[in-house]
């Protein structure tokens, strides 16, 4: 009696998780791909690892973590899939505060610059880190100095 079979193919040896897979179970016939906000450059690992702070993965199968732009961040989390622009009133690679006299309005539609804060104009002020806007002069004060930490008090015979 002849029948059709179908040929069955032999496994001689084991073989390593590529990079951007793992396996952690034993007896197992594939490999798992790196989640995104995971990474894996090792042949062979039962695990894939989380993507450091500032840096993400947002598909699949990554080997490497991408570092987040300058005036973007994760916020502190690992494993993240994307960056988000640093928040209004802090700029730059680590997103720390404006300086007192400076701001950095909020947004990601692109009219405000995450790498940088900006000077306070003239006739306004800011007296505290990390803010997204300037104070103007109060009503019998002024300045005329960009970036200026307060505003200055008219003098006798002066108003504004």
């Amino acid at each position: 009696m002849h029948g059709t079979y179908a040929k069955l193919s032999k496994s001689t040896s084991c073989l390593n998780c590529a990079v951007g897979y793992h396996q952690n179970d034993v007896g197992q016939a594939s490999c798992l791909p790196c989640v995104p906000g995971k990474a894996n450059n090792i042949p062979g690992s039962v695990e894939c690892q989380f993507c450091l702070k500032d840096s993400f993965t947002a598909s699949t199968i990554e080997t490497s973590c991408t570092t987040c732009d300058i005036g973007r961040t994760t916020d502190g989390a690992t494993g993240a899939t994307n960056c988000q622009i640093c928040a209004a009133g802090r700029f730059g690679k680590d997103c720390d505060k404006c300086a007192v006299g400076q701001y950095r309005k909020g947004g990601d539609d692109g009219t405000t610059d995450a790498t940088k804060c900006v000077n306070c104009p003239t006739g306004f002020h800011q007296d505290t880190q990390g803010q997204a806007s300037c104070l103007p002069c109060s009503p019998g004060s002024s300045n005329s100095i960009p970036g200026s930490k307060h505003c200055t008090k008219c003098e006798q015979k002066y108003f504004s």
